[in-house]
């Protein structure tokens, strides 16, 4: 597991938010002991370390290691491989002493965690997925909520979030104090490997919500010493004025939301890219392609970077400054598999397949194998520009996501793609960022519509004309026809921040008719 914040950390007076302690170095041995007995009341987890098991090391900025947040980030694959194996096999143990869910899966494949021989034996057990916690979830007790997938004392639980429901049903998360401190240790490294350091002024538009990703950026800019800015509720004019104000020079947003602020400075007269101090865009919670990508380094005037996770379970990959269309997935955090979304079997360089991944530091609600629904493609192995050897993620004209699993939808016989919609989008400049693809059912047709904001006031006629463009772009991106609606710059309402892109309303009107004709 992992082991910045031990007991003797705590001991020290480095406490959660606080820049943890200078390495004090590692002795080499041939194991590394991580005990995940019963915390007792003066513990929650013990780690001796040792080898690669002592893989936590500040860097500063001002320090000689400048690119790096953690010893484990500079690891070959063999000391990587290592150094997971032992972390998975403690947490296989622990699982198979709290967990029946987990129990009753090893006894079905055959599989004694104290015998676990390596990755290899990983493969053997079956995936867990979305819908496996949407089945363990019970209303009727009070929190933690789930039978089986949480694991500890409810009385451990610090933070409480909640997946913001823009693929689905959302899912509440449950993290522990040793998981959150451990979490926003992951993503300090990912934020410190992108560029932020502690002299900067972070600004995160976020409203008091249970989307998890920016809270934990703010445990993370902690760590990192970085100052931030609360915006709270501020509409977007107000946040645009915070930046100047206060001289940020690091913005983390959605995607769409950081275009949104862009647009508020145009219509303000202002020229984000010679009058913003921001020099650094990071994005989360949303695809980010290629267009937008480049959309929004142009309007800002400032590198933007990307970073993948989910609340389930936690930051996955960040986008390399050094490798242009590459995303390093952090596998000194968690164990990483891209495979066949109908075989699960693994797929090579190259190919594409659904991101499954294995935490490794999680306490109160381990998940493993879980599948994420994120279709990738693996990139070529070998050791990056930037001196890391992780496994990478490619990036295509759709990002590094290249969609979702579960959000392809079929259409009169035709898989629509949200990433393809999109492209389609911005391939018209007046078209602004928001946009929503709704498919309802007409009769006993279906019907897909595109509801697109529009960067100007427009008159009626360069409306049509507008209209006419985006149709011919979506029936080329699509080989489908599809309706088109604009509307006004900020007519589609954000949620947390992020945009909700798929509306199918089928089967909602399909249940309003089985009981209109039940009376």
């Amino acid at each position: 597991m992992h082991g910045s914040w031990s007991a003797s950390s705590r001991r020290r007076g480095y406490s959660a938010g606080s820049p943890r302690p200078e390495p004090q170095g590692f002795t080499s041995s041939a194991d590394a002991a991580i005990s995940l007995d019963e915390p007792r009341a003066d513990r929650e987890i013990d780690v001796e370390r040792r080898d690669e098991g002592a893989c936590i090391a500040r860097t500063r900025a001002d320090g000689p290691m400048t690119k790096f947040w953690s010893v484990a980030e500079q690891f070959d694959r063999p000391a990587l491989k290592r150094l997971q194996e032992r972390q998975l096999k403690a947490l296989l143990i622990y699982l198979e002493r709290t967990s029946a869910f987990h129990r009753e899966r090893f006894a079905a494949c055959g599989l004694r965690p104290i015998d676990f021989g390596g990755l290899a034996d990983l493969r053997r057990l079956p995936f867990t997925s979305k819908a496996d916690l949407e089945a363990d979830t019970t209303t009727e007790a009070p929190p933690p909520f789930y039978r089986s997938f949480f694991v500890d004392r409810p009385d451990r639980v610090l933070r409480w979030h909640r997946t913001s429901g823009t693929t689905g049903t959302p899912v509440r998360v449950a993290d522990t104090g040793w998981d959150w401190h451990a979490y926003s240790d992951v993503s300090a490294e990912a934020l410190y490997a992108m560029g932020v350091r502690r002299e900067d002024t972070v600004v995160i538009p976020f409203g008091y919500g249970p989307f998890i990703a920016f809270w934990i950026y703010i445990s993370a800019l902690e760590q990192i010493g970085a100052a931030f800015v609360a915006s709270g509720s501020l509409d977007a004019a107000a946040r645009r004025a915070l930046l100047r104000e206060f001289r940020a020079t690091v913005l983390v947003s959605t995607p769409s939301y950081a275009l949104h602020l862009a647009e508020v400075a145009v219509d303000a007269g202002l020229d984000l890219a010679s009058a913003s101090s921001v020099r650094l865009v990071i994005t989360t919670g949303e695809p980010l392609t290629t267009e937008t990508k480049r959309r929004l380094t142009s309007v800002w005037g400032a590198e933007t970077f990307d970073r993948i996770g989910s609340a389930e379970t936690g930051g996955i990959a960040y986008e390399c400054p050094d490798a242009a269309g590459a995303y390093h997935v952090q596998e000194n955090h968690l164990v990483a598999e891209v495979v066949d979304p109908m075989t699960g079997a693994p797929v090579g360089p190259g190919e594409e397949g659904e991101l499954v991944v294995t935490p490794l530091y999680r306490r109160g609600m381990p998940l493993v194998r879980f599948r994420t629904g994120n279709i990738v493609r693996l990139a070529a192995g070998g050791r990056c520009q930037c001196g890391r050897e992780l496994l990478s993620l490619a990036v295509t004209e759709n990002g590094v996501v290249l969609r979702r699993a579960d959000m392809l939808v079929k259409v009169r016989g035709v898989l629509l793609d949200p990433a393809a919609v999109e492209r389609a989008v911005r391939g018209v400049p007046e078209c602004g960022e928001g946009f929503q693809l709704t498919i309802d059912r007409v009769g006993q047709l279906d019907e897909a519509t595109v509801t697109a904001e529009t960067r100007l006031p427009l008159d009626s006629a360069r409306r049509a004309d507008v209209a006419r463009r985006l149709e011919e772009s979506l029936r080329r991106a699509l080989s489908l026809r599809v309706n088109v609606r604009l509307v006004e710059l900020g007519a589609l309402a954000l949620d947390g921040n992020k945009m909700k892109r798929v509306l199918d309303r089928r089967r909602e009107e399909q249940d309003d008719a089985v009981r209109t004709s039940r009376g």
